[in-house]
């Protein structure tokens, strides 16, 4: 494990309250979420969301910090969200999360399953278990080695 640079530990800070779609609770953080159109994504009728949030740093300056959420006309889950990446080797390509295999936990729909990757590429797909409400310590948060 290796500690954040200043600017990724900052640009952390700024959405570590965005857990888990900033989507979700986006009046109270400030944000402005539009509807941009529908789409049809992954085979499915979607509303297309854009979601302007709080700017980040990239390369030293304040940039733009805007996802797009792509949701589910009939069920209303989320089936992808986009967004610009700002810097590094991949600055100006577009990252995809897919969102799949819904299933009910404790009477919330949460995706098993998501795929990450660059738009019109390769992606790597993640499977998830979920359990509600377990019990966590503070210990388990703890950067090896502290």
């Amino acid at each position: 494990p290796e500690k954040a640079d200043q600017e990724a530990t900052e640009n952390t800070k700024r959405t570590c309250k965005d857990f888990p779609f900033a989507l979700f609770h986006c009046e109270d953080l400030g944000y402005k979420a539009t509807l941009d159109g529908e789409e049809k994504t992954e085979g499915v009728d979607c509303y297309k969301i854009k979601l302007e949030k709080k700017s980040q740093l990239a390369d030293g300056a304040e940039v733009p910090n805007v996802e797009y959420y792509f949701i589910d006309k009939d069920s209303k889950a989320i089936i992808m969200m986009e967004s610009e990446i700002p810097s590094g080797s991949m600055k100006g390509k577009i990252a995809q999360m897919k969102y799949s295999d819904y299933q009910e936990v404790s009477g919330v729909y949460v995706a098993f399953s998501q795929s990450m990757g660059i738009k019109g590429e390769a992606s790597q797909t993640l499977t998830f278990t979920v359990e509600a409400n377990p019990s966590v310590t503070k210990e388990t948060f703890a950067f090896p080695g502290e």
